[in-house]
């Protein structure tokens, strides 16, 4: 029977997120939460900004020597202290527990001279959604003896005035089979803006095994934390 694990391959493995409450006043050093971000700042001086647009200011960390730089994606695990009153454009004073530092890549056009190496294949899909302009996708494949490759690529499409159109390509460089490996890639989409617009219309095709194929189809607002 194949094993479920995590490895540190060229992605990252993901958890489960939520996102602060404000209603929240029962703060526990006891209680944590998991949340996907970007660190703003240097080491010296950084907050984490979640997707939903919050930001968080580690008052503590227990993971000093987790290298900080701008604009890395994470999955942060922490513990809320206390609201930030008084702390201008922080909403939370936070104890770090744990930073995971997720794979984030542009959207590249698919071309005859880089199709064979982009791949085409399978990944069984967990999860998709858009957060803090961000396509996040959540997946799994059949590896373990070597790095893999995932992109999100932008296709021609037939129709011009309709949904940009872009695929999930996998290329598991000739690996063998030796167990399931859990991942999470995130593709910024500022690269599908169009001009004179606030927001555009996508469709994802993800080629999934057993002939299976999973489709999304999502709208990326410009400038938008939301998920």
């Amino acid at each position: 029977m194949k094993k479920c694990i995590l490895l540190w391959m060229v992605v990252l493995t993901a958890m489960g997120f939520t996102a602060c409450e404000s209603n929240d006043d029962d703060y526990s050093l006891g209680k944590y939460w998991l949340s996907y971000g970007v660190i703003e700042g240097e080491e010296d001086s950084f907050h984490l900004k979640l997707d939903n647009g919050e930001i968080l200011f580690p008052s503590a960390t227990a993971v000093p020597t987790f290298p900080i730089e701008d604009g890395k994606r994470v999955l942060a695990n922490y513990t809320i202290l206390d609201e930030a009153t008084g702390y201008e454009d922080i909403d939370y004073l936070v104890k770090v527990n744990w930073l995971e530092e997720i794979l984030t890549k542009d959207i590249i056009d698919l071309t005859e001279s880089n199709a064979d190496s982009i791949g085409n294949d399978p990944v069984q899909l967990h999860d998709i959604w858009l957060g803090g302009g961000f396509l996040n996708v959540n997946f799994a494949f059949d590896g373990g003896g070597t790095s893999h490759m995932i992109n999100l690529v932008r296709v021609e499409s037939a129709d011009p005035k309709g949904p940009v159109q872009l695929e999930l390509r996998h290329n598991r460089k000739d690996d063998d089979d030796h167990y399931w490996v859990k991942a999470t890639a995130s593709f910024r989409l500022e690269s599908i803006e169009e001009a004179q617009k606030d927001s555009v219309e996508f469709v994802v095709t993800i080629k999934g095994y057993e002939d299976k194929s999973h489709t999304f189809n999502g709208t990326y607002v410009y400038g938008s934390n939301e998920e």
